[in-house]
């Protein structure tokens, strides 16, 4: 609420349009701060959200799972996906680093193979 200020201003759910009282409980998506109604509001680890989203955790959250609309899970899903693409291509790039330096390494080996398998031919 310190962040994200809420909007008391409607009592619809962003979701599906309920009109929310004391007995249909209001939530606010700790994103965008949308008013939902019970079944449209899905937990989500705050934490991994931040993360994806690429913010920084703060220190004073005790809690770990919060409400979030539907629309702010799949903007955070996307963005978690976007990291592990992201990962991936470091990974894959680092080992195809990996497989130049070593493809560079054997040519360098292979001259000095060539010279002994000559010189060995010579001998013989």
């Amino acid at each position: 609420k310190t962040v994200i200020p809420w909007t008391d201003d409607t009592n619809d759910c962003v979701g599906c349009g309920q009109i929310l009282s004391i007995v249909s409980r209001k939530h606010h998506c700790r994103l965008c701060a949308g008013l939902l109604c019970t079944d449209c509001s899905l937990s989500v680890d705050l934490e991994e959200a931040i993360l994806a989203l690429g913010k920084i955790v703060p220190d004073n959250i005790i809690q770990h799972n919060f409400r979030f609309c539907e629309k702010c899970v799949r903007i955070v899903d996307s963005a978690r996906e976007e990291v592990k693409a992201k990962k991936i291509d470091r990974t894959m790039e680092a080992d195809y680093q990996k497989l130049i330096e070593s493809r560079d390494k054997c040519d360098k080996l292979m001259v000095s193979y060539r010279k002994v398998s000559q010189s060995l031919r010579l001998v013989l």
